[in-house]
């Protein structure tokens, strides 16, 4: 303890402005978890979500003939209600609340007038079973996928004590395909945080430089005598888009 005091009152004594630690990272989870999603389209906004990935247009055969008699799904996205539901890749959505899916624009138009609460007739291995599944509203889904990069990413730290500290949090490719419905081979970088010259157990580094990706922010911070130079990045919520791969083409996330 008297250590750490005797560096604070070196540092101020030279005249560095002092900056404590403290991470975006904390920030966006105590204050910004809650904020609005970005980028819902006026369609999604207006539509409940189911959370299934479905071709755009129908398989047709070689006399025109819709492959299926349902809707097919592609993928099954983590936490949404199909998964809660146990849907899963492969089956068919034949009916919802009542209506008749066999196609993409079918089951749109469903998800705009149907309950939260509802019945879904869907097809496993030519059987047909039929459930209660509760819908949510795409913003819901998305702020609960956003709780979920927070709770889940995993916690890297490389430090030389009075050289650097270097820390990262990154999504599995696991959690990035169930999550967002994308193929990856290596983690995604959701926040990055750089210490040079920490001065040990005093929170205080002549440069830092933190970035977030989730928040689609960053900042540095410089540290000389006499001076402290900061910027900070616009600091507005993304959901990782420019991280992670776009939906394939012909594909339709409802």
């Amino acid at each position: 303890m008297r250590s750490r005091f005797l560096i604070l009152a070196l540092v101020l004594a030279g005249g560095c402005h002092v900056v404590w630690k403290d991470s975006y990272w904390e920030d966006a989870k105590t204050e910004k978890l809650e904020a609005e999603p970005p980028d819902l389209t006026p369609v999604q906004a207006r539509l409940l979500f189911l959370g299934v990935r479905v071709p755009a247009k129908p398989a047709l055969d070689a006399d025109g003939k819709q492959v299926t008699e349902g809707l097919p799904i592609l993928h099954v996205f983590g936490s949404s209600p199909a998964a809660i539901a146990g849907l899963a890749s492969g089956d068919e959505v034949r009916q919802l609340g009542g209506l008749w899916i066999g196609a993409a624009d079918e089951l749109r138009n469903a998800l705009a007038v149907v309950s939260p609460v509802t019945s879904l007739v869907f097809a496993r291995d030519g059987q047909e079973h039929t459930i209660r599944i509760g819908l949510v509203p795409w913003a819901s889904y998305l702020k609960e996928r956003r709780k979920r990069v927070f709770s889940d990413a995993e916690y890297y730290g490389l430090s030389l004590p009075f050289f650097f500290d270097y820390v990262t949090r990154e999504l599995s490719p696991d959690f990035v395909q169930s999550y967002f419905g994308a193929d990856v081979k290596d983690s995604v970088q959701v926040y990055r945080d750089l210490d040079i010259f920490p001065l040990w157990k005093t929170g205080i580094s002549v440069f830092r430089r933190e970035t977030l990706n989730v928040y689609d922010s960053s900042r540095t911070q410089v540290i000389m005598w006499p001076i402290r130079f900061t910027t900070e990045g616009a600091d507005r919520t993304t959901d990782l888009d420019e991280s992670i791969p776009l939906p394939p083409a012909g594909t339709n996330d409802l």
